[in-house]
């Protein structure tokens, strides 16, 4: 479809939709960013841990709690995909690298990506190629005379709330205090006595948290696969490449602005090449700054 073929309400509902898709997006990065900064590794299976909770959302509300009670299963998503993902780095990470401080990136690339790939083709066995969304939570809404799937507001307020109350918490809780001074140097941690093996796991639950909270709410807008894991998880990469390595404010504008550049060059151009103009607008921000929007220099001692 042509740009100059589209009236106002389309073109509302396309940036509107490529606005929450960002946001939601941005709390896969933010998830990844905060391990990242904490523990030091990237966590390559990320995208797993948001098909898993948009899966268990799904299940909670389609056996269970039904569409009145979204955001109990939303909580309860989140909640158990934190303890998955607490037991995960405890037993299967920890272990691996803890005999071997130097190597510590590299063993935990290599267990992060055989978990994705257990996790794809575990979910295809069960699952097979079928699409699961869960059922409307709110319907249509009509503002200004345009008609919104309330599914979209209610994915792009909830995601707010959980970034707002996430900075809040890092910001003026005795926990996420010690997980802001394990980010800032993990050594002078340790020699105040903190359990930097204690932040680590907390660290990692919370990121995979918000990867499955980015999964239960976008299940309502974009309809899971066993295959949606391995998207998010470029997408992820996409944005904090974007909005710069380490940088919590990164994801966030980073997965806004990836968003809107894909969903406008679908408009103006093919729209079957979106995720090429996203790789685009990825290379064409690494040349100007190498660092991302908010990514910082790194020096050397």
């Amino acid at each position: 479809m042509e740009a100059g073929c589209m009236d106002v309400a389309t073109i509302f509902h396309m940036i509107f939709l490529a606005f929450v898709t960002g946001f939601i997006y941005s709390l896969l990065a933010i998830g990844i960013n905060f391990v990242l900064n904490v523990v030091k590794i990237i966590n390559w299976a990320m995208g797993e841990f948001y098909l898993i909770g948009g899966y268990v959302q799904y299940y909670l509300i389609v056996l269970f709690l039904g569409p009145s009670l979204w955001w109990v299963a939303i909580i309860i998503s989140m909640g158990s995909v934190a303890l998955l993902g607490a037991l995960y780095q405890k037993f299967l990470l920890k272990p691996m690298y803890s005999e071997s401080g130097e190597k510590k990136e590299e063993f935990a690339t290599i267990i992060t990506i055989i978990t994705s790939v257990l996790i794809i083709n575990l979910l295809a066995w069960l699952l097979g190629p079928t699409y699961h969304a869960p059922p409307s939570y709110w319907g249509v809404v009509t503002f200004f005379g345009m008609s919104i799937d309330g599914n979209k507001i209610i994915a792009l307020f909830s995601t707010i709330l959980i970034i707002a109350v996430f900075l809040i918490a890092t910001k003026y809780t005795w926990t996420g205090k010690g997980l802001r001074a394990c980010a800032q140097n993990r050594v002078a941690a340790e020699s105040i006595g903190m359990d930097l093996r204690k932040y680590d796991m907390i660290a990692f639950a919370i990121g995979v948290a918000f990867a499955a909270a980015a999964g239960a709410l976008l299940a309502a807008v974009f309809p899971l696969t066993a295959q949606s894991g391995k998207i998010s998880t470029m997408k992820g990469f996409q944005i904090i490449v974007i909005g710069g390595v380490g940088s919590i404010m990164g994801g966030l504008v980073g997965g806004v602005l990836l968003a809107m550049i894909e969903a406008i060059a679908s408009v103006l151009f093919v729209s079957s090449y979106r995720d090429i103009y996203g790789f685009i607008f990825m290379i064409l921000i690494l040349l100007v700054k190498p660092t991302g929007l908010f990514g910082e220099e790194q020096r050397e001692a």
